[in-house]
């Protein structure tokens, strides 16, 4: 959605926006299969899959902050620049630990 809204050229805007549509979509289903699925598990269970979410955000925070960033592909492709990115992940990793508290 960064990107669809950031991209220079409206052709790559539009792309992007479809895109961002389907990948919405996917994380809606992906969402409903985990609150479904995780009040099934053991306590056991729920507690690897927490860790393993933590780590995964984790992971990307470490991507984003060391991610190089082409001048060229923050303005042609809307890429956001490393602060911007941090901060959607943060408020990715927000969202995400108030849907499982």
């Amino acid at each position: 959605s960064w990107q669809a809204r950031s991209a220079r050229s409206p052709h790559v805007r539009s792309v992007l926006r479809g895109l961002a549509r389907d990948e919405s979509r996917h994380a809606d289903l992906a969402w409903a299969v985990a609150a479904w699925a995780e009040p099934q598990l053991d306590p056991d269970a729920r507690a690897r899959v927490t860790n393993a979410r933590r780590a995964a955000f984790d992971r990307l925070r470490a991507t984003e902050r060391e991610a190089p960033r082409p001048a060229e592909l923050v303005r042609e492709l809307g890429y956001p620049c490393p602060t911007h990115a941090t901060a959607l992940v943060e408020a990715f990793f927000g969202e995400c630990s108030a849907r499982f508290a």
